[in-house]
């Protein structure tokens, strides 16, 4: 078997761990050849010999992955559409509502035309069981961790980690009027923040709050996943806010996995997948006001040593017992892609 990938971004967080991570594994594991083809303009020329030497070609052992196309009058796409047409064994990826923010006809053209679709929530479950009745939840996965979260600070750690652009809303409405309300000592670290201006923005509001000290990096190489786990596992609870809106509720809830993977506590809004992996009391806390983010922060800061590492303990064995592990999420998708070409 071979699986050609035709990325949506070479930089993009969904290739890094539906893409490229799942490929590795599967080629390390079970000996499966992979090509990825990034959308980079130097690179059409070469994808469009490759699309006429292959067009003709039905290769039943081949697996094509279109992940997360949605420019429908790109070149990059129309060349997919192409190649698409005699593709056996297709799969269209997806881990985000962009049918929300980008052409929805595109993204229903790819998804009606390849044999199956592999999403990462629930909610995009859903949606795209009404274009195409072979849809799968292929939740994303996180990586092994290369870290362990050991005992508290000193000093409540609270993180979070994302795209400040994109979730700046679920920050500012949900969790940051719960921090402000704090009196004591709190080091707040967010990873993701990407400019000045938002690094302004964050300084700004926290201005009359002397209690809290903030940390955010504003250069983070994500794909040295080693240093950015062992970021995580110095957060004593990360927190993943969300306003709850279809945007959210397709999301896969993959903050909530990284800090569960190195034994971080979360509390997080119960939204979408959110509500799958956070057990209530057990790894950390499901909060839908202000008030109860405020509670439940209090809650964790006030805990004794050991009850703390009871939550860490069980944040952990979260990540062991569900379905996003990176063995179980590639297994999944091999199980798939084989089923679907034994079905031609």
């Amino acid at each position: 078997m071979k699986i050609i990938y035709f990325a949506y971004r070479k930089t993009a967080p969904s290739f890094r761990y539906r893409g490229k991570y799942i490929l590795a594994y599967l080629h390390e594991k079970n000996n499966i050849s992979y090509k990825v083809i990034y959308p980079v303009k130097s690179s059409y020329l070469k994808l469009v010999f490759f699309i006429i030497r292959n067009i003709l070609v039905l290769d039943r052992h081949t697996i094509y992955v279109f992940q997360k196309i949605t420019k429908g009058n790109g070149l990059y796409s129309m060349l997919l559409k192409t190649r698409l047409k005699t593709a056996k064994n297709s799969f269209y990826d997806m881990d985000d509502a962009m049918h929300l923010i980008r052409s929805e006809e595109t993204i229903r053209y790819y998804a009606s035309n390849v044999d199956a679709v592999t999403v990462g929530s629930k909610a995009l479950c859903n949606y795209f069981k009404k274009i195409n009745l072979h849809t799968y939840l292929l939740t994303t996965p996180v990586i092994p961790p290369f870290a362990r979260k050991k005992s508290r600070n000193e000093t409540l750690t609270v993180g979070w980690i994302g795209i400040f652009k994109v979730h700046k809303d679920n920050l500012l409405k949900i969790f940051f009027p719960a921090l402000k309300k704090f009196e004591t000592e709190i080091r707040l670290v967010l990873l993701g923040v990407q400019t000045l201006e938002q690094y302004q923005l964050v300084c700004d509001y926290f201005k009359d709050n002397p209690n809290i000290s903030i940390e955010m990096p504003l250069v983070i190489n994500w794909d040295a996943e080693e240093e950015t786990l062992q970021r995580i596992s110095e957060f004593d609870i990360g927190v993943m806010p969300l306003i709850d809106n279809e945007m959210n509720r397709c999301r896969s809830a993959f903050k909530i996995k990284q800090y569960l993977s190195v034994g971080i506590p979360v509390i997080a809004s119960p939204v979408g997948e959110n509500k799958k992996y956070v057990t209530d009391g057990h790894n950390g806390f499901l909060c839908k006001s202000v008030e109860e983010w405020e509670r439940k922060i209090h809650f964790l800061n006030d805990l004794e040593g050991k009850e703390y590492e009871k939550f860490s303990h069980n944040a952990y064995n979260s990540y062991l017992n569900y379905d996003f592990t990176l063995k179980e999420v590639s297994e999944k998708f091999l199980n798939l892609a084989t089923n679907a070409k034994h079905q031609h």
